[in-house]
């Protein structure tokens, strides 16, 4: 549902959260858009924030977060732990 701020909201992270920001960042657009056209109204305070935190963050950190915490206030998804080198010998 693109008119649906949590909605929006949830995929942007999730994108984010995969190194998409320019995903992220039409969602944002289109979600904008479409509220602008639909209802001549603004997008949530949220989806405005995390947009703009996108756009300024460098490339190499778009999508790690302030904190352990999404702005929806769900925890973000474990990355996979790293193998272990070979035991030598």
């Amino acid at each position: 549902e693109p008119l649906s701020a949590p909605n929006v909201l949830a995929l942007m992270e999730a994108l984010a959260a995969l190194g998409d920001r320019a995903g992220a960042l039409r969602v944002a657009a289109v979600h904008a858009s479409l509220l602008a056209r639909e209802f001549e109204a603004e997008p949530d305070a949220q989806i405005t924030a995390l947009a703009d935190a996108l756009r300024r963050a460098p490339a190499s950190t778009a999508s790690a977060p302030a904190d352990e915490t999404t702005t929806s206030g769900a925890r973000p998804a474990a990355a996979p732990a790293a193998a272990a080198p070979p035991a030598p010998g």
